[in-house]
């Protein structure tokens, strides 16, 4: 697949040298000059990687996008801004293949042919070429009456009218409008500047403050841009039951017979990942009680676990036994991530790809969710002082599961609770946004 969309087979790099030793010549090469390349950051996001991988420190200066330039020059021009469409546009000699040097020869044109572009005109270095890009549409500044934009933290609400189109969060809200409104501006952001017709600011006093009342605005007012990871989803429960084989998604989190539960996991098909790798590792029933069989049935014969089916089945001990595996499992759940990993390298090694990939799967899942329960249990711990007190000094405050926004705010009267769901679902997604935040920036703690 990659050879077809790249051009690149393995019989072209038979004879290549390895990246690592290679570095060195392309910090030489990238250092104290103006790098050109279409949608740049993708690549220097790659280059970064193994850089830091490496241990070698490089600073990128000045860059030139193609792609910004393309979007701000043939907005109306182009169907779309792919290297291929643009190289098509301007008749290039060098067509682009997909291929490295034919990539680099085709970006050389298209760049030669912008920059004589009459919007351009006057236009006469790197710094001045930059500014145009960054800078907000002159036709689109009119249309929103834009004045002086704040540095601050806060959240922006694009409307058309009464209508509510997309709403969005930024640590600096200047840079974020700016960004929307540039002549450079993405496709995304041109579909919600040209189906609204009045922007709203509101500055907060930190950013978490800010990803907190932009979650909550998303979710009253369902503004139909914002995309849908951004909206609450249901909350769930793995439960194990006294008088059931199987493994249970529950959205109660008490519930009668539980004697296991693992949860609260944000999701349901995050919740049904999880339920089947406990399944397919601890090798749990996979079929239907009835104890009307002699032989096991075809679901079990083909998950290769217990089969319930079997007229000789015996719940009670079953039950007992699962209950041991569940809370052995999790008990030890850091060894045991550290044994998916080992898997996944051990079936690399072997070419066992598809394997690997299973498992790889298995450990982003398991990671996610362990490490947000992680988080849950430590919030709502006595003992955690150092965690509250820290996420106090950002203008929240954790009590009754529930996030209380402590800074007063000119959208109070919109993002107290409840909005549209239990509070409980909302407290725990909360609690997620304030981890992801968290992580980020470990340094604030």
């Amino acid at each position: 697949f990659i050879s077809k969309l790249t051009g690149i087979y393995n019989w072209h790099l038979k004879n290549s040298p390895e990246i690592e030793s290679e570095l060195k010549n392309i910090k030489t090469f990238l250092e104290n000059t103006i790098v050109v390349g279409h949608n740049l950051s993708f690549d220097i996001s790659f280059l970064k990687n193994a850089f830091e991988k490496n241990k070698i420190e490089i600073s990128f200066n000045e860059k030139i996008d193609t792609l910004k330039m393309s979007r701000a020059l043939l907005r109306n021009k182009v169907r779309n801004h792919k290297l291929s469409t643009i190289s098509q546009f301007f008749k290039t000699q060098n067509k682009n293949n997909h291929n490295a040097k034919d990539d680099v020869l085709t970006t050389y044109e298209i760049l030669m042919n912008m920059l004589v572009d009459k919007k351009l005109n006057g236009i006469s270095n790197f710094k001045e070429l930059t500014n145009f890009l960054n800078s907000p549409d002159t036709t689109i500044k009119k249309k929103f009456n834009i004045g002086k934009l704040p540095n601050s933290a806060g959240v922006y609400i694009f409307k058309d009218n009464e209508k509510y189109n997309y709403i969005g969060k930024s640590s600096n809200l200047k840079k974020r409008i700016q960004s929307h409104l540039s002549y450079s501006r993405s496709y995304k952001s041109n579909k919600i500047i040209s189906n609204s017709n009045i922007l709203e600011m509101h500055s907060c006093k930190n950013e978490l403050e800010a990803i907190i009342i932009e979650s909550r605005l998303i979710n009253l007012l369902q503004p139909n841009l914002n995309r849908k990871g951004k909206k609450l989803t249901k909350i769930y429960w793995i439960k194990l039951k006294s008088n059931k084989p199987n493994l249970e998604i529950s959205k109660v989190e008490d519930s009668k017979n539980t004697i296991f539960q693992y949860g609260p996991i944000i999701g349901f098909n995050l919740t049904q990942n999880i339920k089947q790798i406990l399944n397919s590792e601890l090798q749990l029933v996979n079929c239907k009680k009835n104890n009307s069989r002699t032989s096991k049935c075809s679901d079990s014969i083909l998950n290769n676990s217990i089969c319930s089916c079997l007229t000789s089945f015996d719940l009670e001990n079953y039950i007992y036994s699962t209950k041991v595996k569940l809370e052995t499992f999790f008990e030890n759940i850091e060894n045991n991530l550290l044994i998916f990993q080992k898997n996944i390298t051990d079936l690399s090694d072997q070419l066992k790809y598809e394997e690997a990939l299973t498992k790889k799967k298995y450990l982003d899942y398991l990671n996610k969710v362990n490490t947000f329960i992680n988080f849950y249990n430590l919030i709502n711990s006595r003992d955690n002082i150092k965690t509250n007190e820290y996420i106090k000094l950002l203008g929240l405050k954790i009590e009754n599961q529930k996030v209380i926004l402590t800074n007063k705010n000119v959208l109070d009267s919109l993002i107290n609770y409840p909005i549209n769901m239990s509070t409980t679902a909302q407290y725990i997604q909360e609690l997620n946004l304030i981890m992801q935040f968290l992580a980020l920036h470990p340094n604030r703690m």
